[in-house]
């Protein structure tokens, strides 16, 4: 069982060891450093890259399909079970960032039998941004994930927002935040995606995906943000 505690950044994961992620129940897409997409088509997933695949792109990033398509290489059972659902929540605002967080620690649920209870969140040093990852729950399809509304606060700089991705969508795993000058991502605590399989993960729906964003906004109307 991984220990939850408190550990420095750990050094990115790279398509080189992509079958990492295969392994733990995931869609990867080699994706190049700088980008915010994966290379070329995306919706290509191969089961691990191969020798050449591997000496050509093995020091680029990886990205996770939140839902994957079948293809040839990758069959309907395994696309399935590779979906995911993340939220990514961005504001400037420590104090409504940690009640966001403290949020989506209380609404989240496991699949039955599930007692190693990871809940994995991609972060950047210097910003406030989060990215938090679920599985999809069990009998639901993939679904077109919601794009936030815009809100500002007349004391505060930037802009807050929540952003949900699920069917036909992707996040970078490996690589650097284009929003905050380039700087590498790291995974809260270290647990990252090749150390928490897709079962592990708490589990979201379409439904309870869209209470949950309804609930994040609501906590900034309720700190005096307004959206446009």
């Amino acid at each position: 069982m991984l220990a939850l505690k408190k550990e420095p950044p750990r050094e990115q994961v790279l398509w080189r060891d992509a079958d990492k992620f295969v392994a733990n129940g995931y869609a990867p897409a080699r994706t190049p450093f700088g980008h915010g997409m994966p290379g070329g088509p995306w919706a290509i997933v191969y089961s691990a890259p191969g020798d050449a695949d591997r000496e050509a792109y093995g020091a680029q990033g990886v990205s996770i399909l939140t839902g994957a398509r079948p293809n040839p290489q990758f069959g309907l059972n395994a696309a399935t079970a590779s979906w995911c659902v993340s939220i990514l929540v961005r504001t400037e605002h420590k104090g409504i960032a940690a009640t966001v967080d403290a949020l989506i620690a209380s609404r989240r649920v496991w699949r039955e039998g599930v007692t190693s209870r990871f809940a994995p969140s991609r972060c950047t040093v210097g910003s406030l941004k989060r990215l938090h990852v679920f599985g999809l729950a069990d009998g639901e399809l993939a679904f077109n994930g919601r794009s936030g509304r815009f809100y500002t606060h007349p004391k505060l700089p930037g802009y807050m927002t929540v952003e949900t991705r699920s069917a036909n969508q992707q996040f970078v795993h490996s690589g650097v935040d284009l929003d905050v000058d380039n700087t590498p991502y790291h995974w809260h605590n270290g647990l990252d995606l090749t150390r928490v399989h897709r079962d592990q993960l708490p589990i979201l729906g379409r439904d309870s995906a869209d209470a949950l964003s309804r609930e994040i906004e609501d906590l900034f109307e309720a700190h005096g943000a307004s959206w446009s």
